[in-house]
């Protein structure tokens, strides 16, 4: 029945492009004289004046361009930004946003739908079931790019960027089944003959693996204090912000591209992230490293109307905002109904009255292999997190991680030899059931306050409303079995598949610890 419906409405939509598109050759044979007059005047007068009409509410539309980095915390500094600088400058600064989970297939899923993995069906939060044993959605809920086209808009998931080194990923990497066809072109030059559009562009330079040759300093960068501050690990976070200048460098060629084209003056931007850093303790775990994002919108030009009482270019907005906002927020601006079934609250709502959100929701599943299980309340100020699944360290990493991430290896070998601090030894104690940080004295969330007597109030709040959320947004049909085989077995299979290359990356990394260690011997003597 559900994909019945789709089917009606799509050919509905198919019938009304074909009816406009009749009527504009009719206007074109009519200028040009090949229709008659006597043919002219068959035609009921009537039929022109909704097309002019509608022709006029499309100009008025705006279009909405998603600009989507991967893998990309907040935490830029040392970075050569400067035309996101510029789109700051020229837009508003989100500075809590987060995304719905903090890996990239189950976070997307979240974004097109407006509504959180937890709720679109079993598997959704794990990061990349099998494509045979993906869930439809559920019948009250369809991706933002079919509600889109509905409200008359054109599609597209831009690959090519003529004229620049833009390459768009064209990455859907969603969790769940889908048979129809989400984007009308991936080709930038079919944006401007075919508004209002409703378009994005994913970038994968966040993305690991990086280019070598950073041209950031190690020696520059700062580390958080639960990783281990060593050559090792300053040259992958100085590789991590080298790849966000290149990022940095594909976002001004967007925007460029979009003036040149003419279509800035009526185009509103959002540039954000899928999740957070990949790096140790961020993606795939539930804390602000793996779920907080950056996120900038930028109204088009001073005539543009529609103007949220939040924005105001240049500034910073430090309400709570979850990337499943995103997807309301496009349908507000076509000027479509926002479903029921859609979670996701849009940004034009604040300034009328909407009451402010108290927290924002998350959650982990498994992730390559890695069972987490986590799911996460966060305030302005304070995160809880629950760990339902196994008490699975900071540490643990799939084995793709662990093929690619040099701080992997460098903490095991420096675990086994006694040399990490308390704070870097969280690394690899089992995770507590349940934790609460005051992110404005630990921002990297090093002091579990669960226990604290004086924070058992907040606890009580925030572990009520996890759960009241958790109830309300859980798929209710169980996981199959064969789901829970499969990433039983993945570890196992993926661990074989990239064993030559984690075996090389150890080495790799003990040989410079070992340097390491003699320079420093050389340096005390």
């Amino acid at each position: 029945m559900q994909r019945d419906t789709r089917n009606v409405q799509r050919e509905t939509y198919n019938v009304k492009r074909a009816t406009c598109n009749v009527a504009f050759l009719l206007a074109v044979l009519l200028a040009s004289g090949v229709v008659g007059a006597a043919d002219a005047h068959a035609q009921p007068d009537a039929h022109a004046q909704p097309l002019e009409a509608q022709q006029r509410a499309d100009e008025e539309r705006l279009n909405v361009l998603w600009i989507v980095a991967e893998d990309l915390g907040t935490d830029l500094a040392r970075a050569r930004t400067s035309h996101l600088d510029r789109l700051a400058r020229q837009g508003t600064r989100f500075t809590r946003a987060f995304a719905a989970a903090p890996a990239c297939s189950p976070s997307r899923s979240a974004l097109i739908t407006g509504v959180p993995p937890t709720r679109l069906g079993p598997g959704v939060l794990h990061h990349r079931p099998p494509d045979s044993l993906k869930a439809p959605l559920p019948d009250e809920v369809r991706p933002l790019t079919d509600l889109m086209r509905d409200a008359g808009y054109f599609t597209a998931n831009v690959r090519d960027l003529p004229g620049t080194d833009v390459r768009g990923t064209g990455k859907n990497d969603w969790n769940f089944a889908y048979d129809g066809r989400p984007f009308d072109t991936d080709q930038w030059r079919a944006l401007a003959q075919n508004q209002p559009f409703f378009a994005q562009v994913n970038l994968p330079e966040t993305h690991r693996p990086w280019d070598t040759g950073s041209p950031v300093d190690p020696l520059r960068v700062s580390v958080p204090p639960y990783v281990p501050d060593h050559p090792v690990t300053r040259a992958d976070w100085a590789g991590y912000l080298g790849e966000v200048a290149r990022l940095d460098e594909k976002v001004g060629a967007i925007l460029n591209r979009l003036d040149a084209d003419g279509l800035a003056e009526n185009t509103v931007v959002f540039f954000f992230a899928d999740h957070g850093r990949p790096m140790l303790r961020a993606k795939q775990w539930t804390h602000d490293a793996g779920l907080r994002v950056p996120l900038i919108v930028r109204w088009p030009g001073e005539e543009a109307s529609g103007k949220p009482s939040w924005y105001a270019p240049g500034q910073a907005t430090g309400r709570l905002t979850s990337l499943i906002d995103l997807a309301p927020t496009a349908l507000a601006l076509a000027g479509a109904d926002v479903p029921d079934g859609m979670a996701g609250r849009s940004l034009r709502e604040g300034g009328d009255g909407t009451p402010a959100r108290r927290y924002v929701f998350g959650a982990a599943g498994r992730s390559g292999g890695v069972d987490i299980r986590s799911r996460t309340a966060r305030s302005k100020h304070f995160r809880y997190i629950r760990n339902d699944g196994p008490r699975t360290p900071h540490r643990a990493a799939s084995a793709y991680r662990r093929s690619l991430y040099p701080s992997y290896h460098l903490v095991g070998k420096l675990h086994e030899e006694g040399r990490l601090t308390p704070a870097e030894r969280l690394l690899g104690e089992p995770r507590p059931a349940e934790a609460l940080y005051d992110l404005r004295s630990d921002p990297h969330e090093l002091h579990n306050l669960a226990s604290s007597p004086a924070h058992r109030d907040r606890l009580e709040r925030m572990r009520r409303a996890l759960r009241d959320w958790t109830r309300r947004n859980e798929a209710a049909a169980p996981e199959p079995p064969a789901l829970a085989r499969f990433f039983e077995t993945y570890r196992e299979r993926t661990s074989r598949y990239y064993a030559d290359r984690i075996e090389r990356l150890r080495r790799r990394v003990y040989r410079a610890d070992s340097t390491y260690v003699r320079a420093m011997r050389r340096l005390g003597e």
